[in-house]
């Protein structure tokens, strides 16, 4: 799970992680870069200069454990490559994902990593303007959604454990 690592601790989109190359990780910064994207025209992967919106061009922080991971596929064209070390074609991409998600015994997108992160953002307290920045968010509006969700979500856990705590009363 070097790739579901990834989209769980960066939030990256899944093109943007296809795109992802040594030199879009800083090591000694311990960020990595979003600068481009991955789009499939069919099954064919191309790589398109621009991530999804402008607000998609940014420096995400990485973990040590992502740095220790990534670490071997620094020699590499493309992080995430096929025997060719070419651009991961899309059937190539859901054969993959298929099979990780088969060895783990789990059913999720890379997309569901995304909002998972974004969890992760709320859950740390980090603030609602590094969190649209980290994710790539154009409006902040999507990012304030997601935020006021999981707030809302939180409130409920928090009446539900009070309304059980004080049942035993």
């Amino acid at each position: 799970g070097i790739l579901s690592y990834l989209y769980l601790t960066t939030g990256c989109r899944r093109g943007e992680a296809m795109a992802l190359t040594p030199k879009d990780i800083n090591l000694s910064a311990r960020t990595i870069s979003i600068n481009k994207t991955v789009e499939w025209i069919g099954n064919k992967p191309q790589i398109k200069n621009c991530p999804k919106t402008d607000a998609g061009i940014r420096e995400i922080p990485i973990t040590d454990k992502l740095i220790n991971l990534l670490t071997p596929l620094m020699k590499q064209k493309y992080l995430f490559q096929n025997d060719k070390g070419e651009l991961i074609d899309n059937s190539q991409f859901t054969r993959m994902w298929d099979e990780y998600k088969k060895e783990n015994d789990i059913n999720c997108t890379p997309h569901q990593l995304r909002h998972s992160y974004a969890t992760l953002l709320f859950d740390a307290g980090i603030d609602i303007k590094t969190a649209q920045y980290w994710l790539g968010h154009a409006d902040i509006n999507t990012t304030l959604q997601i935020y006021t969700h999981l707030s809302e979500q939180k409130r409920n856990e928090a009446t539900k454990k009070l309304n059980d705590f004080l049942t035993t009363f």
